[in-house]
């Protein structure tokens, strides 16, 4: 078995993400264990977000989420994955967690576990 981790520009695009399924794909006989994290740039666009609540402008941090759902949303089409289909669901769930999340601090400074929580959908 091994263990391959790819995130970043490895998995910056859809061109990327099936370069990573190719590399997958010529290990198969290791039985690899894959972990993804995050798109190229996601994570930042993440902790910029967590400066939005004190300022408690609702606009702003639906924009900046919003803004993150098309990225994924074109990654995801890119891919073959329908719109209305199971991983676009998912990402608009987890986009709308995220903005509740935020909203909830409107005004004030995110604890530490709200930052983990917040860095943690990348």
């Amino acid at each position: 078995m091994i263990v391959a981790k790819f995130g970043g520009t490895s998995v910056a695009d859809a061109d990327a993400m099936r370069r990573l399924a190719a590399i997958v794909r010529g290990r198969q006989a290791e039985r690899p264990v894959v972990v993804v994290s995050a798109l190229a740039g996601v994570t930042d666009a993440l902790v910029a977000l967590t400066a939005l609540p004190r300022t408690g402008d609702a606009a702003a941090m639906r924009a900046a989420v919003d803004a993150l759902v098309t990225r994924h949303a074109g990654v995801a089409a890119d891919l073959g994955l329908l719109p209305e289909g199971g991983a676009m669901l998912q990402i608009r769930a987890q986009a709308e967690e995220l903005l509740a999340l935020l909203s909830a601090a409107a005004g004030r400074d995110l604890t530490p576990p709200e930052l983990d929580r917040v860095v943690g959908y990348g």
